[in-house]
């Protein structure tokens, strides 16, 4: 049920981004392909479902570590960009004086 709801999900988004693109732009072979490039996308969906499985069937009690893997991503998408431009804006502020 995992594989099959998130494998939808994921089609479904590809599918979206698609739909508004050829209407938008009334390329309909490039709205095909965004669809077509969402499939890659359906693994790393699924690989904290199958992390979470492989530690509830080691030991149910550690199954819930697998919300770090979620905190973690979780944390790079709210800080990764700006601590990756923190060094540019030192260059940039000593450019400017």
């Amino acid at each position: 049920m995992t594989v099959l709801g998130s494998t939808l999900v994921v089609l479904a988004a590809g599918l979206g981004i698609g739909l508004s693109f050829g209407l938008t732009s009334g390329d309909w072979g490039t709205a095909r392909g965004l669809v077509v490039a969402s499939v890659p996308y359906i693994v790393p969906v699924l690989c904290p479902a199958g992390f979470t499985r492989l530690l509830h069937g080691l030991s149910p009690r550690v199954a819930s570590l697998a919300l770090l893997g979620l905190l973690f991503a979780v944390t790079v998408l709210m800080f990764g960009e700006p601590l990756s431009g923190a060094g540019q804006l030192v260059f940039r502020n000593r450019d400017i004086r």
